[in-house]
């Protein structure tokens, strides 16, 4: 979804909600975490604006504080609960709430000059793995690939509940990375060998060292 300019920040804003949904899984209790995909959190999301567009709150922007002042909150939590559980999403307006709570913080994140994009991410991992690789994937194919790391890092542990950035570190298994994420982008049918798997996370890397995400020990920090 793309927002234009408002008032959170005073350059044009641009409302990613695939990265929204990365911070919001960072952002809420590890209970909640267990319990949503970031596909999941997606929907939320979804609902919660095509809702502000029905009641005329936004049409390709998001809403100023003094228009989310007049907002019915409760019939938007109930529009969102609602739709959310003819998908089997079930959760309690608390759970809605600490999701609120953390969207937040994506938004106050856009002044913080270190955010990993997803999508920025993928553009350089194309533009520095091999020419055969090239070939075989498109930046789709890359995005997912990038999707399912941070999905073995919130799965292992790596994704705190407090920071931003997690260290990922030097004994990390590689070898049940690998494995994990191999055999997943198989169901989105990306088949990747070992040398291209390295290939994929070599080219990460030159992403990550460029917003200072990796020390000079050669431990990343991923910002998820």
């Amino acid at each position: 979804m793309k927002n234009t300019e408002n008032d959170i920040n005073d350059d044009e804003f641009i409302y990613d909600d695939k990265e929204a949904a990365r911070v919001i899984m960072q952002g809420v209790t590890e209970n909640l975490r267990k319990k949503l995909r970031i596909e999941d959190i997606i929907k939320i999301l979804d609902y919660k604006y095509e809702y502000l567009q029905m009641e005329g709150y936004m049409t390709d922007s998001i809403p100023t504080q003094e228009e989310l002042k007049k907002l019915d909150q409760d019939a938007l939590d109930e529009f969102v609960l609602a739709n959310a559980k003819l998908r089997k999403i079930h959760l309690t307006s608390d759970e809605l709430l600490e999701i609120w709570v953390a969207e937040g913080d994506y938004f106050e994140g856009d002044d913080d000059g270190t955010m990993y994009v997803t999508e920025d991410a993928a553009q350089v991992v194309y533009e520095n793995i091999s020419d055969e690789l090239k070939e075989k994937l498109d930046i789709e194919d890359i995005i997912t690939i990038l999707e399912v790391e941070f999905e073995y890092q919130q799965q292992t542990g790596l994704v705190s509940d407090q920071e931003s950035i997690v260290d990922v570190p030097m004994d990390v298994d590689f070898e049940a990375m690998e494995y994990f994420i191999i055999h997943e982008c198989v169901k989105s049918d990306i088949i990747l060998t070992h040398e291209e798997f390295l290939d994929i996370l070599e080219a990460e890397n030159i992403y990550l060292d460029s917003l200072g995400l990796i020390d000079d020990l050669g431990i990343q920090k991923h910002f998820n």
